[in-house]
């Protein structure tokens, strides 16, 4: 997951206009939102909860849309959506299983 987040910033770091214009950047954020929620998927229900201010049902979410209803994907969408900080997603953790952290 940390892999995925950190790819989804290098790709947007360059603003939106520059995003906008990248059709490759896009794609490979898409595919990058579709592993971040895969893996949220995946984990326990107790990972859930911690942190609590992770909106894990949004990245899920997110997920089904790139897989399923990719166009409704609103790419222009800030941060498209998912929590790319981080911060966000907790401080770092031992890996329990090679599908929790990447």
């Amino acid at each position: 997951m940390r892999a995925a987040l950190t790819d989804i910033q290098a790709l947007t770091a360059n603003g939106k206009r520059a995003f906008q214009t990248d059709r490759i950047a896009q794609q490979a954020v898409a595919y990058n939102l579709a592993v971040l929620g895969e893996a949220a998927r995946a984990l326990s229900p107790e990972l859930h909860e911690r942190p609590p201010e992770v909106p894990w049902r949004d990245v899920i979410d997110q997920r089904n849309v790139v897989v399923h209803e990719y166009h409704r994907l609103d790419l222009d969408a800030d941060a498209t959506g998912v929590p790319t900080d981080r911060a966000r997603m907790g401080p770092s953790r031992r890996r329990s299983s090679p599908h929790t952290c990447a």
